[in-house]
């Protein structure tokens, strides 16, 4: 769970800047890492909200416990993901049909930074 935790932390600096830097590149490749460690970043704080519901045992109301708030936090990071698909899909096909210029520069930084954060990540989750 600590390390959910820390994860979760550094992330959200890091989904603001990436997201930043995909704005300001005009980068749809840049917009579509920043969604995909947003869903990550969700499915994480999901995870620590669903392990510390499991934990509150069972009671005269819930029976079973909070074992289902998992399968309840995977259902809704799954049409989080869905959602942002689409929006990303709808926005890849307007730029098939409209002129725009994308800032190399920016755009090359922003995705050197997100492979070495994407290399902490794998360091501190394993």
């Amino acid at each position: 769970m600590y390390q959910l935790k820390c994860v979760t932390v550094v992330g959200l600096v890091f989904v603001s800047a990436q997201g930043v830097g995909a704005y300001m590149a005009n980068s749809i490749a840049i917009a579509t890492d920043c969604a995909h460690l947003a869903t990550d970043l969700i499915a994480f704080i999901i995870g620590i909200v669903a392990l510390a519901l499991t934990r509150k045992g069972e009671s005269e109301r819930y029976t079973w416990g909070w074992h289902r708030s998992e399968i309840i936090g995977s259902i809704i990071s799954i049409i989080f993901l869905l959602v942002l698909t689409i929006i990303l899909l709808v926005e890849a096909i307007k730029r098939c049909y409209e002129k725009y210029d994308i800032e190399g520069e920016i755009m090359l930084i922003t995705a050197i930074l997100s492979l070495f954060f994407n290399l902490i990540l794998i360091k501190v989750l394993h």
